[in-house]
């Protein structure tokens, strides 16, 4: 948008088209990509101050030349420190870093994250299930893992697979395990009463259908379980 830049020349009133861009695009910067030493920083945010500045008044139709940052082009100066900046966002800390299998974290934290998406939307339904969902995955890992490991007595070959398991019974084991302690599975039970409600029948039968309650319930159980877990976990 500006060629060649030169940090002595200042910016012209004939540019304003392209610094107005410019702020726009800085307004939707990451603040995350903005890894800038302090003083740096200040320097950034000074450049855009200037521009901001001067802006108006070419709007009202002035041809002053813009104001500098210590007789610096502020355009030049965004462009130099802007370059020292990242281009990629870091990755997002594991929320659920006691499960070891990265593939089935990576789904669970997807499906965290898609409930709260729904969650700011308003959309209860949503995230009351994909909540819910996450739950039970979390479970159905500590079954697993806990059937692997052989901190259980020999199951009877009867007996189902953490496969073939509903939520209520996932939950059941686990508490059986003490994987969990009696609140969690409390918890997690209201969880499942909350996603259940996305069956039409119980809506019909019970009157009621999901709203920000039954969502909160969903994260509640979630949460407690997974703090639990993390606890425990990270003691063996």
């Amino acid at each position: 948008m500006f060629g060649p830049l030169n940090e002595l020349e200042l910016p012209r009133h004939y540019k304003q088209a392209e610094v107005r861009a410019l702020l726009g695009l800085l307004d939707q910067l990451p603040n995350a990509l903005t890894t800038l030493p302090f003083y740096k920083y200040l320097e950034f945010e000074r450049a855009r101050a200037a521009l901001l500045t001067v802006l108006p008044r070419w709007s009202l139709g002035e041809t002053t030349i813009g104001p500098g940052v210590g007789g610096k082009n502020p355009v030049a100066v965004l462009a130099r420190l802007l370059a020292e900046c990242p281009n990629d966002l870091p990755p997002p800390e594991p929320e659920f870093p006691f499960i070891t299998d990265e593939d089935i974290r990576l789904g669970i934290e997807d499906r965290t994250r898609a409930a709260w998406v729904d969650f700011s939307a308003r959309e209860w339904l949503g995230a009351t299930t994909s909540a819910a969902v996450a739950l039970e995955a979390v479970l159905l890992w500590e079954i697993k893992r806990l059937r692997r490991s052989g901190l259980e007595e020999v199951r009877k070959k009867a007996e189902k697979s953490p496969d073939e398991m509903v939520l209520a019974e996932l939950i059941d084991e686990a508490l059986d395990k003490r994987s969990i302690s009696d609140g969690a599975a409390k918890q997690a039970h209201l969880a499942r009463d909350a996603r259940n409600l996305v069956h039409p029948g119980k809506v019909a039968r019970s009157g009621t259908a999901c709203d920000k309650a039954t969502a909160l319930s969903a994260f509640a159980g979630l949460y407690r379980i997974a703090s639990e877990l993390r606890a425990i976990l990270g003691r063996s």
